[in-house]
């Protein structure tokens, strides 16, 4: 999920750059601030599972959805052309925002730490209406 949050903030920065509506940067600078929170906060949980050596890090279901979920992001990303960055911004942080759903609602299934499992029930609820908002 570090990653996912990565590629947010790489199109949150683009449209911060090249946008042209205002509404529309101003809400890639509060993705851009969102996730790179989020990024931290996994990123100091991840390090605790390392040193716990927590089962679910190599729980090889979880690792396919993972990674099903972002070569079908990566896929649908590449596909979309748009000239216009705000049209682009938009079309690509739902493409993001979907994929982060589902990778969030697997591991509500599979995970078991209780800190991420609150956090995707979040990232859930959040990316939906970022995503309602934008559509």
């Amino acid at each position: 999920m570090v990653y996912q949050h990565q590629v947010a903030m790489n199109l949150a920065q683009e449209e911060i750059n090249n946008g042209q509506s205002k509404k529309l940067t101003h809400l890639a600078k509060q993705i851009y601030a969102e996730h790179q929170k989020e990024k931290d906060f996994l990123e100091g949980i991840a390090n605790q599972l390392d040193k716990k050596n927590r089962k679910e890090q190599g729980h090889p279901m979880l690792h396919r959805e993972l990674n099903r979920t972002l070569q079908e992001m990566n896929q649908k990303m590449s596909q979309k052309k748009n000239d216009n960055p705000d049209n682009k911004f938009k079309s690509m942080i739902i493409i993001h925002h979907q994929a982060t759903i589902t990778i969030a609602q697997a591991y509500i299934t599979i995970g078991g730490n209780k800190d991420l499992l609150e956090y995707a029930q979040r990232l859930i609820v959040e990316h939906q209406e970022e995503i309602t908002a934008l559509e």
